[in-house]
Parts: C-alpha cells; structure tokens; sequence
C-alpha cells in the first residue's frame, strides 16, 4: 500500500502538471507543497480536498488509498482541464513577453549611457 505522499506523487504526474503548478493553484508555497510529496508535513483537510480536485483523485484515495483507481477524466473533464492549461501557458507568455520588453529597455538605457 502507498503512503499520502506517494499517492500525492502519483496524482500529480498522472495529471502532467508540476509540483510549481500545482503549488500555484492551491495557493501554497512550493516549499510548503515540496514537505507534502517529501512526507514531512501533511496537508490541511480543506487543501487535501482542494488538491483532491485539481489532481482528479478522490479525497479519500489520497487520504488512504481504499480506492484502488484514481477517478477517470470524462471528455468535457479533460476538455476543461487543457483549456485550463492552455490558459495558464497564455498568461505565463504573456509575463514573459512583458519581461522580454522590459529587458530590452533596461538594455537600450544602458547602451545609450554615454561612456
């Protein structure tokens, strides 16, 4: 049998998303969520339930793994779910496009700083 963390390991990647993303989402450190994989800390009831969703298991099967599936994606599950992720890769696109231009202004000012 598995322990939380393991399972919590195995939820996530079946989902393919990362720990960063899945810390993003719950609103918790990564360091915070890094203790919940490590098995040093377990996670609060209402972030349990939480993740529960966002990795689409059961919160019981995370909790003791009775269940012995983690729940299927149905088609608009998954429609929902690369939509979410296209989203997130947007916006993430859109930082960096702000950070590229902010940069090629840094560097403009600094070229233009006479010597």
């Amino acid at each position: 049998m598995t322990t939380l963390h393991e399972r919590l390991v195995q939820a996530r990647e079946a989902v393919g998303l990362s720990k960063s993303e899945v810390s993003r989402v719950l609103a918790v450190k990564p360091e915070s969520y890094d203790k919940w994989e490590s098995g040093q800390v377990v996670p609060r009831a209402n972030k349990l339930i939480t993740l529960a969703g966002v990795v689409n298991a059961s919160p019981a099967w995370l909790l003791d793994g009775d269940e012995d599936y983690l729940q299927t994606l149905d088609k608009d599950q998954q429609i929902a779910q690369l939509r979410n992720r296209i989203e997130h890769l947007h916006s993430v696109q859109n930082r960096m496009a702000v950070m590229l231009d902010e940069l090629t202004c840094d560097l403009d000012d600094v070229e233009n700083v006479p010597s």
